[in-house]
């Protein structure tokens, strides 16, 4: 009799505590950024991150690193402004590709950035490229010509310019991760225009 009646306490405290542990719910919503489209999706006890959290994130993110934002970091870098303090996302950003750039004997270069222009894929239009053209632009590229020092961007000629396009989605949606995981958050997927980042499982 006294087993029964511990195998029902027991059974009886098993029920409560499911009924009372919180189910986490799938939290999704998505904007555009970087010229494309992001996605977050989420699973926790409660919406603990929203959209206008991230937007504000990949806004910021782009008045550090987007080439296409006029007053950015980047773009006031490239125009030689001075006294401009690197951001930590840009010196992240900035030494992780000439890590690459190390790694790859120069295939992977951010001071392509007058060679993009001069092909028509960034705000000029294409200009009508020859060799010698290519061989003239190619004296301010190389990332051997760029350094950081006491927190500042030195080029070794004021016609280098740098362009973070190929590996700005890549690293935002790591911040975008990092931000997450801040809050708790261990099961997510993060798309931005189809740079994926997965943590997790799905319940």
């Amino acid at each position: 009799m006294k087993k029964y009646g511990l195998f029902v306490l027991i059974c009886c405290m098993a029920a409560f505590s499911c009924t009372t542990e919180k189910a986490e719910i799938k939290v999704q919503f998505g904007g555009e950024a970087q010229g494309t489209y992001y996605v977050v999706t989420y699973f926790a006890d409660d919406s603990l991150v929203t959209q206008h959290q991230i937007d504000s994130l990949l806004m910021n993110f782009d008045q550090i690193a987007s080439i296409w934002q006029p007053n950015s970091l980047i773009s006031r870098i490239n125009r030689n402004e001075t006294d401009l303090v690197n951001d930590r996302y840009f010196s992240d950003i900035f030494k992780l590709s000439q890590q690459i750039s190390e790694q790859t004997g120069g295939a992977f270069d951010v001071t392509v950035g007058p060679l993009v222009n001069a092909w028509g894929f960034g705000f000029k239009n294409k200009m009508d490229m020859t060799s010698e053209k290519v061989d003239s632009i190619m004296t301010f590229v190389g990332f051997h010509g760029i350094r950081l020092e006491n927190n500042q961007l030195i080029k070794n000629h004021p016609n280098m310019q740098i362009d973070f396009n190929a590996i700005a989605k890549g690293y935002s949606i790591d911040v975008i991760g990092g931000f997450l995981e801040s809050f708790g958050i261990r099961n997510y997927l993060v798309d931005i225009g189809g740079e994926v980042l997965a943590r997790g499982s799905k319940p």
